[in-house]
């Protein structure tokens, strides 16, 4: 008899041990809203919760790239705007010079517009966010743009020097994709794309040619104003394509971001249905669990109390 109680008290013991172990594992489970804690409480989830973690490290980091690139993309298309309308305000001046009606004083008032209006352009080329500057190149916290202090119309024709570099800020959005995210000043501004200090045959430096409209202006010489304004357009026209370009990078890395948002939404799903635990499922299996393990508890108890006395 003693050995089947044994037996039969093992067994218990064992009972209790196995819905214990369950109901720590429910009640861990409803305090952190997770159903895999450990390894061991689902093997074969480990394996997609880890890849789909990863995978949510990378979408974010290339989310926040894409954050960084919209904001200096967007940057970019403020001081691009002023800048057109700088160019646009300075052509309605110039067409207004060649009018018959119009004086030496008239035009010598137009003049100090010009220089307003390139004093403007100047402080808008020499743009900064937080503290960098937009079109310095890799060269940010130095200023794109000074005056000459050599300045000659026929000596040194450069009334604006380029201080930055031509460095293009790449940043990758996407596995394998990358953009560029700034033009360099002296490619947009002063038709420099090489770099070399002089303007590229078929570009054109808006600075010299504002400053020939405001010289021509104090010479009282509606002709030489009037040449400038197919220059003056042409320098809107460089200004215009490179505001394309950026706006197109814009879109595309606004659509990378989508992307990369999306994914992310479908690894968090793929990562919620392994992890998360159903509460109300939880709550009523752990009520099961606790009522199983205070009745395990009470049938144990009984069979602790038999003794052979029992039996004679």
């Amino acid at each position: 008899m003693r050995s089947v109680d044994s037996a039969t008290y093992r067994s218990l013991l064992q009972n209790i041990n196995k819905t214990g172990e369950s109901l720590n594992t429910l009640r861990l489970a409803a305090s952190t809203g997770k159903k895999l804690n450990k390894a061991s409480d689902d093997p074969t989830a480990v394996r997609p919760v880890l890849n789909a973690r990863a995978q949510i490290q990378v979408n974010d980091r290339y989310i926040r790239a894409a954050d960084t690139a919209m904001d200096k993309l967007a940057s970019a298309e403020t001081l691009m705007e002023q800048t057109e309308n700088v160019l646009v305000r300075a052509k309605e001046i110039a067409i207004s010079a060649n009018n018959g009606a119009m004086n030496a004083s008239d035009r010598t008032s137009m003049a100090d517009q010009i220089a307003t209006l390139k004093s403007e352009l100047l402080g808008v080329a020499n743009g900064q966010v937080t503290g960098r500057y937009t079109f310095s190149g890799f060269a940010d916290t130095t200023a794109p743009f000074t005056e000459n202090p050599a300045y000659d119309p026929v000596l040194d024709p450069r009334p604006v020097l380029y201080n930055g570099d031509q460095g293009i800020m790449n940043l990758e959005i996407a596995p394998g994709e990358q953009v560029a995210v700034n033009i360099p000043g002296a490619e947009m501004f002063l038709g420099d794309a090489d770099g070399d200090g002089a303007t590229d045959p078929g570009a054109t430096d808006v600075f010299s040619v504002l400053t020939r409209i405001e010289e021509a202006l104090r010479a009282n010489d509606p002709a030489a104003v009037e040449a400038e304004l197919e220059p003056l357009e042409a320098g809107t026209e460089q200004l215009r394509r490179h505001r394309g370009k950026l706006g197109n990078t814009a879109a595309r890395v606004e659509n990378a971001k989508g992307q990369m948002e999306n994914s992310k939404i479908d690894m968090q799903e793929i990562l919620s249905r392994m992890e998360d635990v159903d509460l109300i499922e939880a709550i009523t299996e752990m009520t099961k669990q606790e009522q199983a393990l205070e009745a395990a508890f009470n049938v144990t108890s009984r069979v602790s109390q038999i003794s052979i006395m029992d039996f004679l």
